[in-house]
């Protein structure tokens, strides 16, 4: 009964053209597009990886720079300089930068960032504020503003 199985399936194929050879051929051709297919799939999830690893590195190096403005402006009055050459483009600048950054690439730390910067400006408004008339009210003010930055 087995061998009546193999001969009919032997028959079909010769019925329409194809031999063994071919099949064998075909079924292995496909095997090697599906491993090409895997291995092109888990490169491009590595150099994700990488890519996003780079931009997470330019988000913590851009959060670094706009907290070193942030206290330097901070040290120039401690320091009794008039803080008035503090660059407002500048320092938005780098605010929208980041923002930018977390939109694009990490937006589970967007509201994060935004408190970040949003205190940040806090701080710097307080201070020229305490600049400009420095009394209790506005020393009060920048205290907190600097605790919560």
């Amino acid at each position: 009964m087995e061998k009546n199985e193999i001969t009919t399936h032997t028959t079909w194929l010769q019925q329409i053209g194809l031999s063994e050879g071919v099949i064998a051929a075909f079924i292995i051709g496909f095997l090697g597009l599906c491993g090409i297919f895997i291995t092109q799939y888990f490169d491009r999830k590595k150099e994700r990886r990488a890519f996003l690893r780079e931009k997470f590195e330019e988000l913590c190096f851009r959060l670094a720079d706009f907290a070193t403005l942030v206290k330097e402006n901070e040290a120039k009055r401690f320091q009794g300089k008039d803080s008035k050459s503090f660059d407002l483009s500048n320092f938005s600048r780098e605010g929208g930068k980041i923002e930018i950054l977390t939109i694009l690439y990490f937006s589970e730390l967007e509201d994060e960032c935004k408190v970040f910067l949003q205190r940040g400006l806090d701080l710097c408004v307080a201070q020229r504020l305490y600049e400009m008339n420095s009394n209790e009210k506005n020393l009060d003010r920048l205290e907190k503003k600097t605790r919560r930055f």
